[in-house]
């Protein structure tokens, strides 16, 4: 029989609880139950990922529902930074995902005009034309924030897409730009 103190060494020096079960050379789930009792007990941690070869690491905020999708969708091929406020950079960390939060705002106006769409090819079809709208019709400006006033000030005089961002010109005239965009995509219709 293992001691306690040889329980919570192995709990803490190991990557996984089944990497300590092996090491104490005892059954997995008689091993989680003591160190749940002794307070020990680590669910996986986030580096097993990076040991194994990983390429991919996403990185959330507290949400529950991320962690659960990831659990999900991309265990095995991926890591989970779980519990990172929005504002990353601040707090050490390369990424901040400032730039997916504010992508929300389009697919969440598309996500209302899709609900109630049981085919997956007009759902597709609307997220490209939400895409296109969002490339080349819409314009915005970019937003600095100013050291001095700590106020969010624009970065740019004039307003533009991201088409005219990256020097991609196509004249649509002021109305019905939409529209103008498919007639020139699709001139024989």
């Amino acid at each position: 029989m293992k001691t306690n103190q040889q329980i919570i060494d192995a709990c803490q020096s190991s990557l996984t609880m089944a990497e300590a079960a092996r090491k104490l050379s005892i059954d997995y789930k008689t091993l989680r139950a003591k160190s749940k009792l002794l307070g020990c007990f680590q669910p996986n941690r986030g580096s097993k990922g990076k040991k194994k070869g990983k390429k991919f690491n996403f990185t959330t905020d507290k949400l529950a529902h991320y962690k659960k999708g990831f659990n999900k969708y991309f265990l095995y091929i991926a890591t989970l930074t779980h519990g990172v406020p929005i504002k990353c950079k601040k707090y050490g960390l390369k990424r901040n995902n400032n730039c997916i939060e504010r992508d929300h705002q389009y697919s969440r106006k598309i996500d209302k005009n899709a609900r109630g769409n049981k085919d997956i090819e007009g759902v597709s079809s609307l997220y490209d034309i939400g895409d296109v709208y969002y490339n080349y019709i819409d314009k915005q400006r970019l937003m600095k924030k100013c050291r001095k006033t700590k106020r969010w000030t624009p970065k740019e005089k004039e307003w533009k897409t991201p088409a005219q961002r990256a020097n991609i010109n196509i004249n649509l005239g002021d109305k019905f730009q939409l529209l103008n965009l498919i007639k020139q995509q699709y001139p024989e219709d």
